[in-house]
């Protein structure tokens, strides 16, 4: 069953932002990233809630390319 993200909503669920996406990443790999704080989030309780225009903004930074091995 596709989850459907109301595009409305300010705030975003573990489940919206896998959606949003589009499978890019795994749960797993998303969850990793949010208890590394790599992604802009907030926790209620056990809530998850990420903030959409956050959650958008670091998605499309640009990240600085790795810096070239030697000896590879």
């Amino acid at each position: 069953m596709a989850t459907q993200i109301n595009t409305e909503r300010t705030v975003l669920t573990v489940e919206d932002a896998l959606a949003l996406l589009g499978g890019a990443v795994g749960r797993s790999t998303l969850y990793k990233n949010l208890r590394a704080g790599v992604i802009p989030h907030r926790r209620i309780g056990k809530k998850i809630l990420i903030p959409r225009a956050r959650f958008i903004q670091w998605l499309c930074a640009e990240q600085p390319a790795p810096e070239p091995q030697e000896g590879r």
